[in-house]
């Protein structure tokens, strides 16, 4: 018989040995290969892991924060999100996104025109910044979005 045994480790690692078992053989088990061990970042109610940036949960917190740094500044045109930038989620009373490095730039659409702001040209890099952003969401909640802290370069 061939077992494969799969367990993790106390420093998040996921180790998978193969070890053969021969009631016959002296000696009767042996390790066949392996261990082989992978980081692995776990899941745990209140634990921080990385959010994956293509999930509809993930880009609707993003919107949110886009929307509320809009209507936070005192301008003509809209910024929009340009380019990379890191997400971590964490479980709490709903979910925790804490956004960084996102880097917001001037557009060439005015604010308050029914816009998707996806079609939306970059008018001034010179205009763009960094910024952080950590939102709350409770779907239970009315409005489910929080903006809990943010700050801008």
């Amino acid at each position: 018989m061939l077992y494969k045994i799969t367990f993790e480790t106390n420093m998040n690692e996921e180790c998978t040995v193969s070890v053969w078992e021969q009631a016959w053989m002296t000696p009767q088990r042996q390790i066949a290969g392996g261990p082989n061990c992978t980081a692995v970042m776990t899941r745990r109610a209140g634990g921080v892991s990385p959010a994956d940036k293509s999930s509809p949960e993930v880009k609707a917190a993003l919107s949110f924060c886009v929307t509320s740094l809009n209507n936070m500044e005192n301008s003509m045109f809209a910024r929009v999100q340009q380019g990379d930038y890191s997400v971590t989620q964490q479980v709490v009373a709903g979910m925790l996104y804490k956004f960084t490095d996102v880097v917001m730039a001037t557009s060439d659409c005015m604010k308050g025109a029914s816009t998707d702001l996806s079609s939306c040209n970059v008018a001034d890099n010179a205009g763009s910044t960094k910024c952080s952003f950590t939102v709350s969401w409770q779907a239970w909640r009315d409005p489910q979005y929080q903006m809990v802290d943010w700050k801008c370069q």
